[in-house]
């Protein structure tokens, strides 16, 4: 693979990283690859008009908020309220990020002033991708894709990345376009790509027990895993287990792999692990409707995902983020932990006692509420 590799981008693609640019955030490596000659980006001048679109939207939802509070405040009597925010002015601010933000990316803009309106015209009554629903909405992803078939070819090879299904339908066909769903994918390539990868890969490894070590000490605290005890099925209903109280134990690293390596230099290397962690819980509970209290014991048995940046100098582990969600997707067993309470009703639809274990709510047992 030869550098700089062309990528470019959808809107969907910015806005799913939030706009954040800080220190270990997707778009921040992205700015380092393109610095290092890694990494050209060559954007649609759709994009970046959506782009800024969305910033200022987002802003304005920021104002909305603040101006909510004011109102509060001023109801409230309160000596503190939040300072008044111009409207054009956080505007511009939105739309100075946006340009800031592409200028530290040296973006390549493609213009669509040369594009045939008969071709676009064309696609949209064909049904032809992205043009799959004839929506107004799709135009913008057709000119981008007419951008991108009008600019690149087989001598100018592109990577491009966006969620969007009819923009990868349309590029599909197109050897010379290689269609991703996020910059990390990105980021995985050309690491691979590079000479020192295999060396990248046997430093993380190593440290695989001292990373191990980290994950295990940082369960014990409670701020690092999440328990849901209740589910919501397609049609809204709740089920399951609201806990006021939750106490982890047994918490064991089952196993760990390289997800992505997303950067590496001389001093530091960012990549990304694939866990599995078994953890039991005591929960707590309180049945309202039944006037009862209970304690569960759940199973758990779950995949998460660790950042870790490795300082490559000093051979150690330089910061670790992780968060651990438990749920029904996680969940091997679930049981009372003491006796079952008597039955006070039985269920409608199986028959099953009831009591409070089992208590699904709206008068159905715990596994026949789901379907009411």
């Amino acid at each position: 693979m030869e550098f700089p590799i062309t990528i470019s981008f959808d809107t969907n693609i910015f806005d799913s990283y939030q706009y954040n640019i800080d220190e270990g955030s997707d778009l921040f490596t992205l700015i380092q690859y393109v610095q290092e000659g890694y990494i050209k980006v060559v954007l649609s001048n759709v994009v970046i008009a959506e782009m800024k679109n969305h910033c200022v939207e987002k802003a304005n939802k920021i104002l909305d908020n603040i101006q909510s509070c004011q109102a509060i405040s001023k109801q409230l009597k309160l000596s503190y309220a939040p300072s008044t925010v111009d409207k054009e002015s956080l505007k511009n601010e939105a739309e100075s990020f946006i340009t800031e933000f592409l200028d530290t990316l040296n973006v390549t803009v493609m213009d669509y002033s040369n594009l045939s309106i008969e071709d676009l015209f064309i696609n949209y009554f064909s049904k032809n991708p992205p043009f799959e629903e004839r929506k107004k909405s799709e135009f913008p992803d057709a000119v981008i894709v007419m951008q991108i078939k009008q600019r690149f070819g087989k001598n100018n090879p592109l990577f491009f990345i966006t969620h969007d299904d009819g923009v990868k339908r349309a590029l599909k066909a197109e050897e010379y376009c290689t269609v991703f769903s996020s910059i990390s994918d990105i980021f995985d390539l050309i690491s691979k790509a590079r000479s020192e990868y295999n060396n990248i890969q046997k430093t993380i490894t190593e440290l695989f027990p001292s990373i191990i070590a980290e994950i295990t000490k940082r369960l014990q605290n409670e701020d690092c895993i999440s328990l849901a005890g209740q589910s919501q099925d397609a049609y809204g209903n709740i089920f399951g287990y609201e806990y006021k109280n939750v106490k982890y134990y047994n918490q064991n690293v089952d196993g760990i792999s390289i997800f992505t390596i997303d950067y590496f230099d001389e001093k530091a290397i960012a990549s990304r692990l694939k866990c599995t962690v078994s953890i039991d819980a005591e929960c707590s509970y309180d049945n309202h409707n039944n006037y009862g209290s209970g304690i569960n014991i759940e199973k758990h048995k779950a995949n998460f995902a660790v950042s870790v940046i490795i300082n490559r100098e000093q051979k150690n582990i330089e910061a670790l983020k992780f968060h651990v969600f438990l749920g029904g997707d996680s969940r091997l067993e679930r049981y009372p932990k003491y006796e079952h309470s008597k039955p006070y009703t039985t269920c409608p639809e199986c028959g099953t006692d009831i009591s409070i274990e089992n208590d699904g709510g709206n008068g159905f047992c715990i596994n026949c509420a789901p379907n009411h």
